[in-house]
């Protein structure tokens, strides 16, 4: 299998899903060339959180540390089964040398500039801005992303290209969320998360494989009801 140069975008420093999703793709044998965090602008810090952090930093000098609540989500799981440790995407693009950028928005044009000086084979969406037409033709079209069917029979998630937005236009795959009989929206949602990263990893390839279809670039809509899978986009 040929290594694959891989983008990935996320709303936030600290989205697990991506974090997932790179060293997923790195295991694979793909490089994960650049992380690309979008719509976040900085902000200061409140009183509260900035307290907080002074009383950590004092327990730790005195030898103590207040107890952290484990994350009982269905993705940490998920995560923890596959020995992946938690970290800000920064720590973790550093620590594998890839790009770390931040940007308020995908089409700015000095983002453009250093997402074409990168010569990515694809994009994994994972959150972030939403795409425009000069963020598409960088990338030479190919964004892949996951999107869930709400209210469809059989919960499912959908693997395609992005051609403008968050949604896909012209799907790849259609993958079955497994769910229980007291599966509330929420947890129906965190299920579709778990296999939505697992999918797009699966689905890598068509990063440098695939055909893409001549009606993309804002001309065509899957005629399916859609909702953005990462609650950050």
């Amino acid at each position: 299998m040929k290594r694959i140069r891989i983008g990935l975008t996320a709303a936030s420093d600290r989205a697990p899903h991506v974090l997932a999703i790179a060293e997923l793709l790195m295991r694979q044998g793909h490089e994960v060339a650049a992380i690309l965090v979008s719509g976040v602008a900085p902000r200061p810090r409140p009183r509260r959180e900035a307290a907080q952090e002074l009383r950590q930093r004092m327990l730790a000098a005195l030898g103590s540390r207040p107890a952290e609540q484990p994350d009982t989500s269905l993705l940490a799981e998920f995560m923890r089964r596959r020995a992946i440790p938690p970290a800000p995407l920064q720590v973790w693009a550093r620590r594998h040398g890839a790009r770390f950028l931040r940007t308020a928005d995908l089409d700015d044009p000095q983002t453009i500039v250093a997402v074409r000086a990168l010569r990515l084979d694809g994009v994994i969406y994972g959150g972030g801005r939403a795409i425009g037409p000069a963020f598409v033709e960088a990338v030479g079209g190919r964004i892949l992303n996951a999107v869930s069917e709400p209210g469809a029979a059989m919960p499912g998630v959908i693997i395609g290209w992005i051609d403008s937005g968050v949604l896909v236009s012209t799907p790849l795959a259609h993958v079955p969320v497994p769910v229980r009989r007291d599966d509330g929206p929420a947890m129906v949602r965190e299920r579709s998360a778990i296999v939505a990263v697992d999918a797009l990893c699966r689905h890598a390839n068509a990063l440098r494989t695939a055909r893409l279809p001549d009606h993309r670039f804002g001309r065509f809509t899957l005629p399916i009801r859609q909702l953005a899978m990462w609650a950050d986009a």
